[in-house]
């Protein structure tokens, strides 16, 4: 049986800085670090699709594969940081948090369109996810991820509630000395202090911004404009190599 077990756990749900602050812990050695991104880059999305089924997993199915990662962070993981927790009782919990409004704002310009249920994504994206890309299930995961999140509601108010509540339960529940709150604007200190790790003599990274991941959902969203304007096999031709251009999740 492997002995490999996850160090840091990422509370923090998507739009709080989780790109950043995964390029921050693979500058601290943490390399490389679980994100949607490697959900998307390894086929994971039948093992969330299981989770969030409530069925039974082990973390070690994704965490202790082809690549052993030691850190995790971003939907969907975050939304699972107890059972984290429990499976890996020595971990430390970061929770990454911004203000609740920029949150949400953020959000609605970038993962929220990229889920078929979500009033954000247009009719282009939707034809994308149905079709697979950028892989199969994606859309599916996505929309039930986000309704378990939100309590089935697309009302801001809600989901505003629901993430300011996602917060405090952390806040609560975590033991306090193995949890960090932390916005990634604060920079190096405070993470680096809280991991006894010394401050790299780079700056903290600052990466996926809206406007970058706003280009791959126009790439999304060409992919759904060529599927009806082409046949069947011109779409998934065109999305493999549009995704591949643009950068899903960089």
């Amino acid at each position: 049986m492997s002995d490999h077990k996850v160090e840091v756990i990422g509370a923090g749900w998507g739009r709080t800085g989780t790109s950043s602050f995964k390029k921050a812990l693979e500058i601290l050695g943490y390399n490389p670090t679980y994100h949607m991104v490697e959900v998307i880059e390894n086929n994971h999305v039948q093992f969330w699709q299981r989770v969030l089924d409530g069925k039974p997993y082990d973390f070690q199915e994704v965490f202790d594969g082809k690549q052993k990662y030691r850190t995790t962070c971003d939907f969907p993981s975050a939304q699972y940081w107890r059972e984290q927790l429990k499976r890996y009782p020595d971990a430390k919990v970061v929770l990454t948090a911004r203000e609740p409004e920029k949150w949400f704002k953020s959000c609605t310009q970038t993962i929220f369109c990229a889920s078929s249920t979500s009033p954000y994504t247009s009719f282009w994206i939707k034809i994308s996810l149905w079709l697979g890309i950028p892989c199969p299930g994606f859309g599916k995961m996505t929309s039930q991820m986000f309704g378990i999140a939100f309590g089935g509601s697309w009302e801001k108010d809600k989901v505003i509630a629901s993430y300011v509540k996602h917060v405090e339960d952390v806040k609560r529940e975590c033991p306090p000395e193995q949890l960090l709150v932390f916005d990634v604007t604060e920079g190096w200190e405070p993470l680096c202090k809280f991991l006894n790790k010394p401050v790299p003599n780079v700056p903290f990274p600052h990466v996926n911004d809206t406007a970058e991941f706003q280009r791959m959902l126009t790439a999304l969203m060409a992919v759904g404009y060529v599927s009806l304007a082409g046949s069947v096999v011109i779409p998934a031709v065109a999305g493999y190599y549009l995704l591949k251009f643009w950068g899903f999740g960089h």
